[in-house]
Parts: structure tokens; sequence; C-alpha cells
């Protein structure tokens, strides 16, 4: 799972390296001023088609048959993105993709407990 360190801000979540990340309206109010943890499996991670992408920059690109891994820096955060389809990129290229908020989890970070947010999770 990728691990996002950030705090709530309105309705998004800001990681600690910059990136935002929009959150259901449940999830905003969750936070209660304390420092969380965005959690996200690779297999979530999507590629762009929309609204509310974030462009990152190709790390690491690792083809596994009919799958792509990769490994992309956005911001100051590194994400790792499991694509069940061929991505024809390399390292150094941009790639958007957005990470929908019904597939982020949320932890409290001084105790690794994740937040019970009703049916979003």
């Amino acid at each position: 799972m990728n691990f996002l360190n950030g705090l709530i801000e309105g309705e998004a979540f800001r990681t600690n390296g910059g990136t935002i990340l929009r959150l259901t309206p449940d999830m905003a109010k969750a936070s209660g001023g304390r420092e969380l943890v965005a959690g996200i499996r690779p297999e979530h991670v999507v590629l762009a088609n929309g609204e509310g992408h974030l462009n990152g920059t190709v790390i690491v690109d690792e083809p596994t048959g009919a799958e792509t891994q990769i490994a992309l820096r956005i911001g100051g955060d590194e994400i790792l993105a499991n694509f069940r389809e061929r991505v024809p990129v390399r390292a150094g290229d941009t790639l958007s993709i957005q990470l929908p908020s019904d597939k982020i989890h949320l932890f409290d970070k001084s105790t690794g407990q994740r937040l019970a947010l009703g049916d979003t999770q």
C-alpha cells in the first residue's frame, strides 16, 4: 500500500510532499486537527481520464506480462501503481493518474489505527 503523511485541509488531504488528494465529505470531517496517513493500494491507482488528475514523473516502469507496474514521483511523494494493461511509458516520462477518493484509507499517524468512516472505506 502507498502511505502518504499529511493533514486534511478543507475537503482535501495535503501530503507533506505537497500532493493534494480529493476526499469524500465523510473523510474531510475525520481529521480533528491530527496528523494522518492516507493509504491507497497500487491496484486502485487509475490512469487519468478527467478532472482531479495528478501528474507524476515515471521513476521506474516494469512490464509484467499483460500488466504494468510503475513507480511515480508526484511532488515530494512517491506512488506505486499497478495497471492491468500495458502502459507505454519510460523513466522520465510524465503520466497522469487519479487516486479515487472512495479507495483512499485514512489512518491516525500516532496510533496507526484506521479511521472508521462509514461506507466510504
